[in-house]
């Protein structure tokens, strides 16, 4: 992917996946959990005031073009919860004149001294959100409280090192910028483990007539989800566009949807929602402008 990442476009994705064969268990929250005693030890890495005394406990300022490292974690570690927030976008008490978008936030990792990042998104995408915006989502993975608390809950397993890095790809000042990445160290992982990553496609314009290629993935994995934000310059219904899926060299889709709406699990049009494993983050009244996510979990 080019080293930076353009906004304003047609069509906006978000890929979730796993690529290697793991089951992806969301029920490891069940309470039952508690009461077996679990290996590994809890671990954080966080944005607090290393005096431990002052109040300074956020990276006061992401600087245009400036990256600042999140975590450097040594493994075998899995990073099981992240949180974070900064400052909004319009003018505030904070700024008078406005800091960075979410949009303009660029989200990387690197697993175990990897060259490529298997994650590369902006900050607004990754948790569910496009067009720069702070909109509220309630998923079983990804939550955030009030467009403002942004939470994360995939699994993120890694043999060696794992490090994340935050980029600011905007021309304002990132404000206020803070963050509590919760890991556990783990005595060893099996090898088999697959790697999280999130990869992030657009288009401007789209070609009409031409599928948008959503992923074109190598691997054994699993495919666990999709975030998509559209903006149509059309006033005719977009959404009869179906999911088309192509496994192993396949020149016929072995799964194909029945519409865009559909894909993202919602029926006759779509509607500004949120549910455990889909929803629409947001809808312009003018249907120009959408945001939807669909999260597979494989049990």
């Amino acid at each position: 992917m080019a080293k930076g990442i353009k906004r304003n476009m047609a069509a906006c994705l978000l890929l979730w996946f796993f690529p290697s064969i793991w089951v992806l268990s969301l029920s490891a929250r069940d309470m039952d959990a508690l009461m077996k005693v679990q290996p590994g030890r809890s671990r954080a890495v966080t944005s607090t005031d290393p005096s431990f005394s002052g109040n300074s406990d956020r990276i006061k300022y992401i600087t245009p073009a400036e990256t600042k490292v999140l975590a450097d974690i040594k493994g075998p570690a899995v990073i099981r919860h992240i949180w974070l927030t900064f400052n909004e976008a319009r003018p505030n008490w904070l700024e008078s004149g406005g800091s960075a978008a979410p949009n303009e936030i660029i989200l990387r990792i690197h697993w175990d001294d990897s060259s490529e990042p298997a994650v590369e998104a902006p900050i607004g995408d990754f948790f569910g959100a496009g067009f720069g915006r702070r909109l509220e989502l309630k998923s079983v993975p990804v939550q955030v409280e009030g467009g403002d608390g942004y939470n994360c809950y995939w699994p993120m397993p890694f043999f060696k090192r794992g490090i994340i890095t935050a980029t600011n790809e905007g021309n304002k000042n990132v404000r206020s910028f803070y963050y509590h990445i919760d890991y556990t160290e783990e005595d060893a992982i099996p090898t088999e483990t697959p790697y999280f990553c999130a990869q992030y496609n657009q288009a401007f314009p789209e070609k009409l007539g031409s599928d948008y290629l959503i992923a074109d993935i190598q691997g054994r994995g699993h495919y666990v989800g999709t975030v998509m934000s559209a903006r149509s310059r059309s006033p005719f219904w977009f959404g009869e566009g179906d999911a088309r899926f192509y496994i192993d060299g396949e020149t016929k889709p072995s799964i194909q949807g029945t519409g865009t709406e559909d894909y993202f699990l919602m029926a006759w049009g779509l509607n500004p929602t949120s549910f455990p494993y889909f929803g629409c983050t947001y809808m312009s009244s003018d249907f120009e402008d959408l945001g939807t996510y669909e999260e597979l979990v494989v049990k």
